[in-house]
């Protein structure tokens, strides 16, 4: 989430392991061996970056600029990740919220996990690592002080996978250059290197990890976590505990139970990266405690949806807390602009359709579950009062009454309020891919405002089919005919 108050980013310093996953299903065992044999289609295998890489892609997913600080050797792996950057180069015109910083170091190995997956259950996993490692030292000090003097860092990340890249002098830099500037320092740890990471401002280990740290039985998870928090001395000792939510000690030794959300979880890999990044971007973002908590532990458990990694977005974010609490989807325009690019880092669409919805009625949901239809994330942009009015040439239904009346409708995933005669300055400020309105604009498209924007802009404009004959206007004069007949009687 940008906050423009200060210049900074979050950055992320640590290992990038490159992930590849396949998945299929199973019916029957191997002949030779009691293995499953895996039916894999062709296009159910893909490469995902993962450790530090995929901590810096959660970041950007929130919309918030971040930078990547590592190492790679020139092997394949490596050239599959630069290529992904090409693409991400390329999708994005440049303009991608990360930049890289990494080091390509001949005779260091980047670390590989192969994942395989039959019916959305992890069957086999193995790992192509070398346990000795060229030493990359040098070459992570140098790409990290040529980032910060670059931009500065707002907030960083640190990200170990105990792969060579968090080294006690380079922990030692990164902190040192976060108590000169200030700089919160946040550690997504092993447990062997835990004791290096006293005084930041948070750790984040997992239940395993806290318990081996300190010598205790995972039942004393808790009380695992208080020790770490005051051995170490950091402001926050987060252990996240999967389907357990998280434990959270503050510097006073006070605990908070955050439970976890209710999710069809299929697999937890990269979990606790999205929880880190979570907790990174609501650092950086200055938010309260409360709600940094609840971001995490909603992004964390809204990553556990799909089989392998992968990001989890602000708009994801907004639409889990608009499930129950629909009222949030009423925002100014600039909360709306930001959901937009996340749905755009995202590779996602976005449509928007306006109105005025004067007495929520059938067809108005017709027009909106087709809507819905023609993109990922659909935003509805509503007269306001003044310029409701001036359109209908009457009073109409409250503002307040209108919009909240919208947000009970599933299908819609954001709600602006525009107070000019037409929704054109909000539409190019919210550059949607589609464009939607009603069927009595069929064979009008050029006269809808925003129209030819959104075309020369690559997208489209969408004219839904007519499902309810029924306007406001007709619903109105129904009830004030049967108004005046009731006193006419």
């Amino acid at each position: 989430m940008q906050n423009d108050e200060k210049p900074g980013r979050v950055v992320v310093v640590g290992d990038i392991v490159m992930d590849y996953f396949v998945a299929g299903t199973a019916s029957q065992l191997d002949q030779t061996a009691a293995v499953p044999i895996v039916k894999v289609p062709a296009d159910s295998s893909w490469m995902s970056p993962g450790g530090a890489a995929f901590a810096a892609r959660n970041v950007v997913a929130m919309v918030t600029p971040a930078a990547l600080v590592s190492a790679m050797g020139t092997d394949h792996a490596s050239d599959q990740y630069m290529g992904f950057l090409s693409r991400v180069d390329s999708v994005f015109g440049g303009n991608y919220l990360c930049k890289h910083y990494i080091a390509r170091v001949e005779g260091y190995q980047t670390p590989q996990k192969y994942r395989t997956y039959a019916d959305k259950r992890l069957v086999a996993r193995y790992d192509v690592d070398d346990p000795i490692k060229v030493s990359v030292e040098d070459y992570i000090i140098d790409m990290f002080q040529r980032c910060v003097a670059d931009e500065p860092a707002r907030v960083i990340l640190i990200s170990d996978y105990d792969k060579g890249v968090c080294t006690p002098r380079v922990v030692e830099t990164v902190l040192k250059y976060g108590v000169q500037n200030n700089v919160p320092v946040i550690v997504d740890p092993v447990a062997q290197h835990m004791s290096w990471y006293s005084g930041v401002h948070m750790v984040l280990p997992n239940t395993v990890e806290v318990c081996k740290a300190t010598n205790q039985p995972e039942r004393n998870v808790v009380n695992a976590t208080k020790i770490l928090q005051k051995r170490l001395g950091v402001k926050h000792c987060v252990t996240t505990c999967g389907a357990d939510g998280l434990i959270v000690c503050d510097e006073d030794q006070n605990i908070t139970r955050i439970p976890a959300i209710a999710v069809n979880a299929v697999d937890s890999c990269g979990a606790g990266d999205v929880v880190a990044s979570a907790a990174a971007i609501g650092t950086f973002a200055g938010m309260s405690p409360e709600l940094l908590w609840k971001t995490a532990i909603i992004a964390g458990g809204l990553s556990t949806q799909h089989c392998g990694t992968r990001a989890v977005g602000m708009h994801h974010v907004h639409r889990h807390i608009a499930g129950t609490t629909p009222t949030v989807k009423k925002m100014p325009l600039e909360y709306a602009e930001l959901l937009r690019m996340s749905v755009a880092l995202a590779e996602e669409s976005v449509g928007v359709a306006n109105g005025v919805f004067d007495i929520l009625h059938a067809g108005h949901l017709s027009m909106l579950y087709e809507a819905a239809a023609q993109c990922n994330f659909l935003i509805v942009l509503v007269n306001g009062a003044a310029s409701a009015t001036k359109c209908k040439n009457r009073d109409v239904t409250a503002l307040e009454m209108r919009c909240l009346q919208l947000s009970r409708v599933p299908y819609v995933d954001a709600i602006v309020v525009f107070d000019e005669d037409t929704p054109e300055e909000a539409i190019k400020a919210l550059q949607p891919d589609v464009l939607i309105k009603g069927p009595e604009l069929e064979g009008k498209e050029d006269t809808i405002p925003g129209a030819s924007f959104v075309r020369q802009n690559g997208g489209r404009v969408h004219i839904t089919k007519l499902s309810f004959d029924i306007h406001s206007s007709d619903i109105r004069n129904a009830a004030e005919e049967e108004t005046n007949d009731d006193e006419k009687s």
